[in-house]
Protein backbone atom coordinates (compact mmCIF):
# COMPACT_ATOMS: atom_id res chain seq x y z
CA UNK A 1 0.00 0.00 0.00
CA UNK A 2 1.50 3.29 -1.14
CA UNK A 3 -0.53 6.44 -0.59
CA UNK A 4 1.93 9.22 -1.37
CA UNK A 5 1.71 10.38 2.24
CA UNK A 6 5.08 9.87 3.97
CA UNK A 7 3.56 9.56 7.44
CA UNK A 8 1.50 6.60 6.24
CA UNK A 9 3.94 5.00 3.81
CA UNK A 10 6.90 5.08 6.21
CA UNK A 11 4.96 3.99 9.28
CA UNK A 12 6.18 0.91 11.14
CA UNK A 13 3.08 0.69 13.34
CA UNK A 14 1.66 -2.79 13.78
CA UNK A 15 -1.94 -1.58 13.86
CA UNK A 16 -3.89 1.02 11.89
CA UNK A 17 -7.01 2.78 13.12
CA UNK A 18 -8.90 4.30 10.21
CA UNK A 19 -12.12 6.32 9.97
CA UNK A 20 -14.65 7.58 7.47
CA UNK A 21 -18.16 8.99 7.58
CA UNK A 22 -21.46 8.58 5.72
CA UNK A 23 -24.30 11.07 5.42
CA UNK A 24 -22.35 14.32 5.55
CA UNK A 25 -24.33 16.01 2.77
CA UNK A 26 -27.70 14.37 3.42
CA UNK A 27 -30.71 16.56 4.20
CA UNK A 28 -32.11 14.03 6.67
CA UNK A 29 -30.97 11.25 8.94
CA UNK A 30 -27.86 10.75 11.03
CA UNK A 31 -24.23 11.43 10.30
CA UNK A 32 -22.44 8.13 10.87
CA UNK A 33 -18.70 7.92 11.55
CA UNK A 34 -16.95 4.56 11.80
CA UNK A 35 -13.42 3.63 12.77
CA UNK A 36 -11.80 0.29 12.00
CA UNK A 37 -8.73 -1.21 13.66
CA UNK A 38 -6.78 -3.87 11.75
CA UNK A 39 -3.17 -5.04 11.44
CA UNK A 40 -1.03 -2.60 9.46
CA UNK A 41 -0.51 -5.15 6.65
CA UNK A 42 -4.21 -6.11 6.38
CA UNK A 43 -5.45 -5.85 2.79
CA UNK A 44 -9.04 -7.04 3.20
CA UNK A 45 -11.24 -8.85 0.69
CA UNK A 46 -10.91 -8.52 -3.08
CA UNK A 47 -12.65 -5.43 -4.43
CA UNK A 48 -12.40 -3.42 -1.22
CA UNK A 49 -12.52 0.30 -2.08
CA UNK A 50 -14.41 3.53 -1.48
CA UNK A 51 -18.04 2.61 -0.71
CA UNK A 52 -19.32 5.20 -3.20
CA UNK A 53 -17.68 3.25 -6.04
CA UNK A 54 -19.55 0.04 -5.19
CA UNK A 55 -23.04 -1.18 -5.96
CA UNK A 56 -25.38 -1.66 -3.03
CA UNK A 57 -25.21 -5.44 -3.44
CA UNK A 58 -21.41 -5.43 -3.46
CA UNK A 59 -21.30 -3.16 -0.39
CA UNK A 60 -23.56 -5.55 1.46
CA UNK A 61 -21.38 -8.53 0.50
CA UNK A 62 -18.22 -6.77 1.67
CA UNK A 63 -19.95 -5.61 4.86
CA UNK A 64 -20.84 -9.20 5.74
CA UNK A 65 -17.27 -10.28 5.02
CA UNK A 66 -15.93 -7.57 7.31
CA UNK A 67 -18.33 -8.60 10.06
CA UNK A 68 -16.95 -12.14 9.90
CA UNK A 69 -13.27 -11.18 9.75
CA UNK A 70 -11.74 -11.74 13.22
CA UNK A 71 -8.99 -9.22 12.46
CA UNK A 72 -11.48 -6.38 12.05
CA UNK A 73 -12.47 -4.38 15.12
CA UNK A 74 -14.78 -1.44 14.58
CA UNK A 75 -16.94 1.13 16.32
CA UNK A 76 -19.67 3.43 14.98
CA UNK A 77 -20.81 6.83 16.21
CA UNK A 78 -24.24 8.17 15.18
CA UNK A 79 -24.95 11.91 15.32
CA UNK A 80 -28.63 12.80 15.01
CA UNK A 81 -30.07 15.63 12.96
CA UNK A 82 -30.76 17.81 15.99
CA UNK A 83 -27.09 17.66 17.03
CA UNK A 84 -25.99 18.45 13.47
CA UNK A 85 -28.32 21.47 13.52
CA UNK A 86 -27.04 22.55 16.93
CA UNK A 87 -23.29 22.56 16.31
CA UNK A 88 -22.99 22.28 12.51
CA UNK A 89 -22.11 19.27 10.41
CA UNK A 90 -18.37 20.04 10.23
CA UNK A 91 -17.95 20.27 14.00
CA UNK A 92 -20.14 17.20 14.49
CA UNK A 93 -18.00 15.28 12.02
CA UNK A 94 -14.73 16.33 13.65
CA UNK A 95 -15.99 15.37 17.10
CA UNK A 96 -17.21 11.99 15.93
CA UNK A 97 -13.95 11.16 14.15
CA UNK A 98 -11.99 12.01 17.30
CA UNK A 99 -14.37 9.91 19.40
CA UNK A 100 -14.13 6.77 17.28
CA UNK A 101 -10.34 7.01 17.07
CA UNK A 102 -10.14 7.32 20.84
CA UNK A 103 -12.41 4.28 21.23
CA UNK A 104 -10.01 1.98 19.36
CA UNK A 105 -6.71 3.64 20.19
CA UNK A 106 -3.82 1.49 21.32
CA UNK A 107 -0.20 2.47 21.92
CA UNK A 108 1.74 2.85 18.70
CA UNK A 109 -1.24 2.77 16.32
CA UNK A 110 -1.17 4.59 13.01
CA UNK A 111 -4.30 6.78 12.85
CA UNK A 112 -5.74 7.72 9.45
CA UNK A 113 -8.97 9.49 8.45
CA UNK A 114 -10.49 10.10 5.06
CA UNK A 115 -10.77 13.70 3.88
CA UNK A 116 -9.13 16.99 4.68
CA UNK A 117 -10.01 17.34 8.35
CA UNK A 118 -8.38 19.18 11.23
CA UNK A 119 -8.03 16.24 13.62
CA UNK A 120 -4.85 17.27 15.37
CA UNK A 121 -1.28 16.00 15.07
CA UNK A 122 -1.93 12.37 15.93
CA UNK A 123 -4.35 11.54 13.08
CA UNK A 124 -3.31 11.69 9.43
CA UNK A 125 -6.15 13.17 7.38
CA UNK A 126 -5.78 12.09 3.74
CA UNK A 127 -8.11 12.98 0.85
CA UNK A 128 -9.26 9.88 -1.04
CA UNK A 129 -7.94 7.63 1.72
CA UNK A 130 -11.12 5.57 1.30
CA UNK A 131 -9.71 4.37 -2.04
CA UNK A 132 -6.04 4.23 -1.02
CA UNK A 133 -6.01 2.66 2.46
CA UNK A 134 -7.84 -0.67 2.90
CA UNK A 135 -8.72 0.05 6.53
CA UNK A 136 -10.34 3.35 5.54
CA UNK A 137 -12.22 1.57 2.73
CA UNK A 138 -13.55 -0.84 5.34
CA UNK A 139 -14.67 2.04 7.56
CA UNK A 140 -16.33 3.67 4.55
CA UNK A 141 -18.31 0.53 3.73
CA UNK A 142 -19.40 -0.13 7.31
CA UNK A 143 -20.51 3.49 7.78
CA UNK A 144 -22.45 3.50 4.52
CA UNK A 145 -24.22 0.18 5.09
CA UNK A 146 -25.10 0.95 8.71
CA UNK A 147 -26.52 4.34 7.71
CA UNK A 148 -28.40 2.99 4.68
CA UNK A 149 -30.10 0.37 6.84
CA UNK A 150 -31.08 3.06 9.32
CA UNK A 151 -32.64 5.12 6.53
CA UNK A 152 -34.64 2.15 5.24
CA UNK A 153 -36.13 1.89 8.72
CA UNK A 154 -36.95 5.60 8.73
CA UNK A 155 -38.74 5.16 5.42
CA UNK A 156 -41.36 3.07 7.24
CA UNK A 157 -41.64 5.59 10.07
CA UNK A 158 -41.77 8.66 7.82
CA UNK A 159 -43.24 7.61 4.46
CA UNK A 160 -43.38 9.96 1.53
CA UNK A 161 -39.73 11.07 1.37
CA UNK A 162 -38.30 7.97 -0.33
CA UNK A 163 -35.79 7.55 2.48
CA UNK A 164 -35.27 3.92 1.43
CA UNK A 165 -34.15 5.07 -2.00
CA UNK A 166 -32.81 8.57 -1.39
CA UNK A 167 -31.09 7.76 1.93
CA UNK A 168 -31.93 11.33 2.91
CA UNK A 169 -30.04 13.00 0.07
CA UNK A 170 -31.61 15.70 -2.11
CA UNK A 171 -32.75 13.54 -5.02
CA UNK A 172 -36.00 14.39 -6.90
CA UNK A 173 -38.31 12.01 -4.98
CA UNK A 174 -37.05 13.33 -1.66
CA UNK A 175 -37.42 16.90 -2.89
CA UNK A 176 -41.00 16.18 -3.97
CA UNK A 177 -41.87 14.71 -0.58
CA UNK A 178 -40.31 17.62 1.24
CA UNK A 179 -42.29 20.09 -0.89
CA UNK A 180 -45.57 18.24 -0.37
CA UNK A 181 -45.27 17.17 3.26
CA UNK A 182 -42.81 19.63 4.74
CA UNK A 183 -39.94 18.35 6.92
CA UNK A 184 -40.19 15.51 9.43
CA UNK A 185 -38.34 14.94 12.70
CA UNK A 186 -35.17 13.56 11.14
CA UNK A 187 -34.65 16.42 8.68
CA UNK A 188 -31.72 18.78 9.24
CA UNK A 189 -33.51 22.07 9.71
CA UNK A 190 -30.31 24.10 9.32
CA UNK A 191 -29.81 22.89 5.75
CA UNK A 192 -30.98 25.48 3.21
CA UNK A 193 -33.43 23.28 1.22
CA UNK A 194 -35.09 22.10 4.45
CA UNK A 195 -35.21 25.61 5.90
CA UNK A 196 -36.85 26.78 2.67
CA UNK A 197 -39.46 24.03 3.01
CA UNK A 198 -40.17 25.16 6.59
CA UNK A 199 -40.75 28.71 5.33
CA UNK A 200 -43.03 27.50 2.54
CA UNK A 201 -45.02 25.45 5.02
CA UNK A 202 -45.39 28.44 7.33
CA UNK A 203 -46.67 30.60 4.46
CA UNK A 204 -49.18 27.93 3.45
CA UNK A 205 -50.43 27.59 7.02
CA UNK A 206 -50.74 31.36 7.33
CA UNK A 207 -52.64 31.58 4.05
CA UNK A 208 -54.96 28.77 5.13
CA UNK A 209 -55.62 30.51 8.44
CA UNK A 210 -56.42 33.79 6.69
CA UNK A 211 -58.72 32.02 4.23
CA UNK A 212 -60.56 30.41 7.13
CA UNK A 213 -60.99 33.80 8.79
CA UNK A 214 -62.42 35.21 5.58
CA UNK A 215 -65.00 32.43 5.49
CA UNK A 216 -66.28 33.15 8.99
CA UNK A 217 -69.54 35.11 9.13
CA UNK A 218 -68.99 38.79 9.69
CA UNK A 219 -70.86 40.41 12.60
Amino acid sequence: MQTGNPRIDSSTAKLIVASDEAGYGAWAGPLVVVSVCVPRDWVGPKGLTDSKKLTEARREDLFEFLMRDPQVQWVAHFIGSSEVDKIGVYRANIGAHLAVHASLSETGCLHVADGNLDLGPNIVSLPKADALVPAVSAASIIAKVRRDREMVGYDRTYPGYDFAGSKGYGVPKHQAGLTTLGPCKIHRMSYAPVAAAVQRQAVIEQDDAMALMDELPQE
